[in-house]
């Protein structure tokens, strides 16, 4: 058995000083790593905008646009239909099955329209008791509006070591400010599934709801759907698997098998 180093007090303790300089080296080292990190992003983002922007430009023309024929240079025009006119009467051909807007069971809304007098007679109507309704309703969208939420970790400080502390943010909330979820994922899909230009995008989100994230917010949004698709696919595999599992366990419960101390008497056809 080899014998043990005994080091003195004042050796401890230069070793202790010497660990919290190498630890505090290397904290400053990570922070300037992730500095460059979020700026080489911030870059990327910023060209991908700027490529895209010129991409727009060039796909104008004056069919999509307000620019003069002149300008098209040497590129053809619009394409005209070959399908002659005249061959099928306008409106649903026949044999083509119709949709009708059906009315719900349940609307969201019931506004009474009342009546306190007789339009052809003049008389009084209020105390006469009403024997029916006419339904008629009106499938419109709610008014867009964005809603804000205020997330609050709370800071404590504990009794037994002293140490402040603080609550934690959920994952997705990084910022003092920013957008959520639902917004990114509606202008991911105007940009990834609809190819509307950022500009476009921008427009429409500040007509409708009064915000719009930046166009270097959108791309990076682009950017990340696929890991984001990839961790919900494995969440509904994790839920599908317990699922399973469960009624496997269900399932050999009612067939006399033990499971946990429960015999269940078997169902039979």
């Amino acid at each position: 058995m080899s014998d043990c180093i005994r080091l003195s007090r004042e050796q401890i303790e230069q070793l202790y000083q010497e660990s919290l300089a190498l630890i505090e080296a290397l904290r400053q080292q990570v922070a300037g790593q992730q500095a460059l990190i979020q700026g080489l992003q911030e870059q990327i983002a910023a060209q991908q905008a700027l490529i895209q922007k010129l991409q727009d430009q060039l796909t104008k023309d004056s069919h999509n646009s307000g620019k003069p024929p002149s300008s098209d240079g040497l590129k053809k025009g619009r394409r005209k239909s070959l399908r002659k006119s005249g061959q099928r009467p306008r409106g649903g051909q026949r044999g083509h099955k119709g949709r009708t807007l059906m009315q719900v069971a349940e609307p969201e809304y019931v506004v009474v329209h009342g009546l306190t007098g007789c339009p052809h007679c003049q008389t009084e109507l209020t105390d006469v008791a009403v024997q029916g309704h006419m339904k008629r309703q009106v499938f419109d969208v709610p008014p867009a509006s964005i809603e804000v939420t205020e997330h609050q970790a709370e800071v404590k400080q504990c009794p037994g070591c002293g140490t402040c502390v603080k609550g934690a943010f959920p994952a997705h909330v990084t910022q003092p400010t920013q957008y959520g979820p639902r917004l990114k994922a509606l202008a991911c899909y105007l940009y990834s599934q609809q190819f509307i230009p950022l500009a476009r995008i921008r427009e429409l989100l500040t007509a409708l709801y009064g915000h719009a994230p930046s166009e270097p917010v959108v791309l990076a949004a682009a950017t990340n759907l696929p890991a984001a698709r990839t961790q919900a696919w494995n969440r509904f595999a994790n839920n599908w698997s317990l699922l399973l599992s469960s009624i496997s366990t269900r399932v050999a419960c009612v067939s006399m098998v033990a499971c946990n101390g429960c015999t269940w008497p078997a169902q039979r056809s």
